[in-house]
Formats: structure tokens, C-alpha cells, sequence
């Protein structure tokens, strides 16, 4: 199994994603007049968290294998596509193999359009 370690940027694609999804529906549902207005956003801020941690694991189910299926070589890095919850994710990485490291350098989400 290969340690996982996640960059700056890495970190902060994935909150960038998080924080826009919150506030996309924060957008939509504030001053609505729905009676259930705060639980409606309520439920969308877990479910937010919930994708969150669902990336995560399933970035870190899939690159901590001794062998990552499906990947493309990018210049210096790696390049591999997983999906999770209906949405594919694009994650850049190196690695070293004398000491069983993967680093995540890049997280690319596919956004789903809302429709109304």
C-alpha cells in the first residue's frame, strides 16, 4: 500500500468545489419564502460534507494500491479519472517508489448543472 499526502493546491481545489456547491444552494434556497428553508439548507451543507468525504475515500481507495489502473503519464506526473456519486474527478499525482508515496498535486471536479 502507498502513503497519500495531498499538496496546497490540492487541498484548495477541493475546497473551492465544496464552498462553491454550498453556496450555489445557499443562493438558491436564502429568502425563498419555502417554510423549510433552513433545513433544506441544512441538508444541502451535509450533503456537501458528505461528497467531501467521498471524494477522499474514493481518491484514496484508488491510488493507495500497489497498482493504479487507467492512468495516463503527464510529463513529470500522473494523471487518473475516478468517480464518485455520479461525478468524475481528475486527479494529478507523482509518486515515489522507493518510498511507497503517492502526492496528490491536483483535484479536478466535474460540475453537475442545476436544473430547475
Amino acid at each position: 500500500m502507498f502513503d497519500l499526502s495531498f499538496t496546497v493546491r490540492a487541498h484548495q481545489d477541493l475546497t473551492d468545489f465544496i464552498d462553491a456547491y454550498k453556496s450555489g444552494f445557499v443562493e438558491l434556497y436564502s429568502d425563498s419564502g419555502i417554510w423549510s428553508e433552513d433545513t433544506i439548507l441544512k441538508q444541502y451543507q451535509q450533503a456537501a460534507e458528505s461528497l467531501k468525504e467521498g471524494i477522499l475515500d474514493c481518491i484514496q481507495f484508488r491510488l493507495e494500491k500497489p497498482v493504479v489502473f487507467g492512468r495516463h503519464k503527464q510529463f513529470d506526473s500522473y494523471e487518473c479519472i475516478v468517480m464518485t456519486k455520479g461525478r468524475l474527478i481528475d486527479v494529478i499525482y507523482s509518486e515515489n517508489l522507493k518510498l511507497k508515496e503517492r502526492i496528490i498535486e491536483r483535484i479536478g471536479i466535474n460540475r453537475k448543472p442545476i436544473i430547475f
